[in-house]
């Protein structure tokens, strides 16, 4: 089986829209990165931040998972940073207050 994993800091640094995005792929998503950015910044390019930091709008993104029905895992990942390890911990406490209790 073939589908798709979805990066929402990938699709927000690359000019997408992640939530329309993720919305338009629909049933297709099999798993899903919880990565931030900010689009604009000083030196003029977007960057990756940690999750919670940037222009993702994680309350929207969880409903949106919920919408399309992916109830699989969602993986915090961050690619740059001095300290990736608590950048990546806290990002697992910041999405929690947006997961579903089970």
């Amino acid at each position: 089986s073939v589908g798709v994993t979805f990066d929402p800091a990938n699709f927000l640094l690359n000019g997408f829209d992640p939530l329309s995005s993720l919305a338009a792929l629909g049933g297709k998503v099999v798993h899903c990165q919880a990565r931030d950015g900010r689009t604009a910044t000083v030196s003029g390019g977007g960057r990756e931040v940690p999750v919670g930091a940037g222009d993702i709008e994680w309350m929207i993104f969880a409903a949106t998972l919920e919408s399309i029905g992916y109830h699989g895992f969602v993986c915090v990942d961050r690619e740059a940073g001095e300290d990736r390890f608590a950048d990546a911990a806290a990002g697992v406490r910041f999405l929690k207050r947006f997961a579903p209790v089970t």
